[in-house]
């Protein structure tokens, strides 16, 4: 008869669990821009409000335009709650984005 096989090595684990990395990535866009410095005056008030934004070039869109967006954000109470502080710092037009 033969040797039985020898035990196989544990599978790898992955460092971000399935569900995470197919979880939906919830964003703020504050606006969108063709010009620069409205781009950044936009930037510049979310910074002075103490909420970190990104500024995003999307290559799907043909306008040009520059969109201004706060995120990740991990769930939709997450969004809510920065909806109510987006508000209460004067922003009032924000669309969710999700990717």
């Amino acid at each position: 008869p033969s040797a039985p096989a020898p035990p196989s090595a544990p599978a790898p684990q992955s460092a971000v669990p399935a569900s995470a990395a197919t979880a939906p990535r919830y964003f703020l866009q504050v606006g969108a821009f063709a010009r620069s410095r409205n781009t950044n005056r936009a930037k510049q008030r979310l910074g002075d409000a103490g909420v970190d934004a990104a500024l995003v070039n999307l290559t799907r869109d043909s306008d040009g335009l520059t969109h201004v967006r706060v995120g990740p954000l991990a769930d939709a109470g997450a969004v809510a709650a920065m909806r109510t502080r987006l508000e209460a710092q004067g922003f009032d037009e924000f669309f969710v984005v999700t990717e």
